[in-house]
């Protein structure tokens, strides 16, 4: 069932508990959490489309740590490096949980890779290799999104925050701030495979990406392609489009692609939306070269 579907799913889903299980946001017996987001005019969903060079220290990263990974040249290829260790080490855990400890260096080397990923992103900001495109900046600075402005983005790196200093930025993926929250292709929070702290740490930043949603009367999508590996994401988009009490709210949402992805992307989009009152959805291309 989709999450919009059912808020009450939605309400329990995404209670986050501290290290002794207290709960740190307790939903209302008559409705969603109460909302700490004030109204904004737009909420920007931003991946790696609005970053240039945005793989390379990933790809970089990932030869680092794994030296037989040097065929790893791509960003699909990445993905599917990760979302390898990923499920290598759910297996492992799964495996201890039920009194079958394996021994294996997955989990030292998916530490490793989070900690070196950082390392790299860090480097290029500090060597301009990474870098937001300029396109980018001017379409956050169009009048059109208003004068009150939100980032949520999957994007590990602090670029946001760099360009724009006194915007609030949510990292619904982690940052290179805190490596051991950063979260990879085929990740969700609510597998038992992580510690607590991780997992807490990856639903306090989903509630904050709802919340948002919940807030605002425009969501603006850019360089973002909610990739199939990336469900749990969809699944926090549902949540934030569908709130019933938002309807009223929630006018339009634009996504910013390119002319081959864009089309995509907009019907997933669509499949997200609740079926009475959804908000128009338009796609706009973003220029090849910026």
């Amino acid at each position: 069932m989709a999450f919009h579907d059912d808020t009450g799913t939605a309400r329990a889903c995404w209670k986050a508990q501290d290290a002794d299980g207290r709960a740190l946001a307790e939903p209302s017996a008559a409705g969603p959490p109460v909302v700490r987001w004030p109204m904004v005019d737009t909420v920007f969903l931003v991946g790696t489309g609005a970053v240039e060079g945005a793989w390379d220290p990933v790809l970089q990263a990932i030869c680092d740590v794994d030296a037989d990974a040097f065929g790893c040249t791509k960003s699909d290829l990445a993905n599917f490096y990760m979302a390898k260790l990923v499920a290598v080490f759910r297996a492992i855990r799964a495996s201890e949980a039920h009194g079958r400890p394996l021994t294996s260096p997955i989990p030292d080397q998916l530490r490793r890779l989070k900690m070196r990923i950082s390392t790299r992103l860090k480097e290029a900001t500090s060597s301009q290799a990474l870098r937001l495109r300029p396109f980018f900046q001017e379409v956050v600075a169009d009048p059109e999104w208003g004068s009150s402005k939100v980032f949520v983005t999957t994007n590990w790196d602090e670029l946001i925050e760099h360009a724009f200093p006194n915007a609030t930025v949510h990292h619904v993926h982690g940052s290179i701030s805190d490596p051991d929250s950063l979260f990879l292709p085929s990740d969700f929070a609510f597998d038992c495979a992580h510690s607590s702290d991780v997992r807490n740490k990856m639903l306090i930043a989903q509630r904050d990406c709802i919340e948002g949603l919940w807030n605002t009367r425009t969501v603006v999508i850019y360089g973002l392609s909610l990739d199939p590996l990336d469900s749990e994401l969809a699944a926090v988009c549902a949540t934030g489009f569908g709130r019933a009490d938002n309807q009223e709210r929630l006018e339009k949402i634009v996504i910013y692609n390119s002319e081959s992805a864009g089309p995509c992307i907009q019907d997933r989009v669509k499949l997200l939306l609740p079926h009475a009152c959804a908000p128009r959805v338009e796609w706009r291309a973003v220029r090849a070269t910026t």
